[in-house]
């Protein structure tokens, strides 16, 4: 019986993790800041660091962790791209549906256990976590291109 490919459907699924942070960061200031800055929020969301970061009457941890949350926001869109090319290579080139949809898998696994290790890490234990999990994601990434590429040699 043939696998069912559920690469594609992870890239949106991707995305989705990637969003995932902001709502973090927007219910967690909304909920422990007396500033209340949510309107300057929504008209510049690119400026909630910024906002987050001048609020006094945050709690330092939690203004650490809203901070760290848009950090691993803007990480999540910054490998998305990376992700989805090799997903998309990995289609084009005919890669084993089970290998590929394994390894998207585990992308997405890395992804989900990445974000709160980025948000709530505060020792160097965690930083040592986060960058492992990390380099997880990129390593499968890598290696769907290259298995692309085996492929794709293969083919001609």
């Amino acid at each position: 019986m043939p696998t069912t490919n559920i690469s594609l459907y992870l890239v949106p699924f991707a995305w989705l993790l990637a969003v995932l942070p902001r709502v973090y960061t927007l219910t967690t200031y909304s909920t422990h800041s007396m500033a209340q800055n949510s309107d300057a929020m929504k008209k510049n969301p690119r400026s909630i660091p910024a906002i987050v970061a001048a609020d006094k009457t945050l709690p330092p941890k939690i203004r650490d962790c809203i901070l760290r949350a848009e950090s691993v926001m803007i990480n999540g869109y910054d490998n998305l791209g990376f992700f989805a090319a090799a997903v998309c290579m990995a289609n084009m080139a005919r890669l084993d549906v089970t290998l590929l949809n394994w390894l998207a898998a585990v992308y997405i696994g890395s992804r989900l256990l990445y974000i709160p290790a980025y948000i709530y890490n505060d020792t160097v234990r965690s930083v040592y976590t986060r960058s492992a999990l990390f380099a997880v994601g990129l390593i499968v990434n890598v290696a769907l291109f290259v298995l692309a590429g085996v492929c794709l040699n293969r083919a001609i």
